[in-house]
Parts: structure tokens; sequence; C-alpha cells
């Protein structure tokens, strides 16, 4: 689902909880959909620099605001179809704009 200010709401086929220990308690946080945005020239930059195993990880990173941290368990649990669409979004925006002229 595109959103106004030209982002993506891409809705999981399926769901993803992820948990961690905070202190002695349990925390957890369910990821249903990914907000994805548009890249900058920092994020693409941050992307090139990545290790070839993390680039997928740090595309969601950029693209969603996570930490890599948290991007990278979270790409480590999604399932493979998800992943896929993600990243096939991301690309979306990087693709070449518009050509004018001849």
């Amino acid at each position: 689902m595109a959103a106004e200010n030209g982002s993506f709401i891409l809705t999981l086929d399926y769901p993803v909880t992820l948990k961690w220990r905070s202190g002695e308690s349990v925390q957890s946080e369910t990821y249903k959909t990914l907000h994805l945005r548009r890249l900058n020239g920092k994020h693409q930059r941050e992307i090139r620099m990545a290790d070839n195993d993390n680039v997928g990880a740090q595309m969601i990173a950029c693209s969603t605001g996570l930490s890599i941290g948290r991007a990278t368990l979270l790409h480590d649990e999604m399932d493979a179809s998800d992943i896929t669409a993600a990243l096939r979004v991301i690309r979306f925006f990087t693709m070449p704009g518009r050509t004018t002229g001849r």
C-alpha cells in the first residue's frame, strides 16, 4: 500500500515476533507490516559498505529506520517471500527516474 509521502507499507504474509531479554523480563514485538521509505545518499553508502551476507538486512534497516541489529534479527526470522517482497520495493525506490529530452 503506497502512502502519500512516497513510502510503502508492506503487509507481511508471515508476521514475525522478535523476543529479547531486558533485565529480568522478556520483551517481544510483532512485525505485521514494514513501513518502507525511500533511500537517500547516506543510506546508499551504508548499503554499499555492508558485508555481502548482510546487504538485505542493511537495506531493510535503512528503509524502515530500524537499527541494524534489530533489522538483522528481523531479516533472519522473516519468510523468504516476505524478504523478496521487501527488497523489490526498496529496489523500486532506487530505480532511475524519468528521463527528459530526446
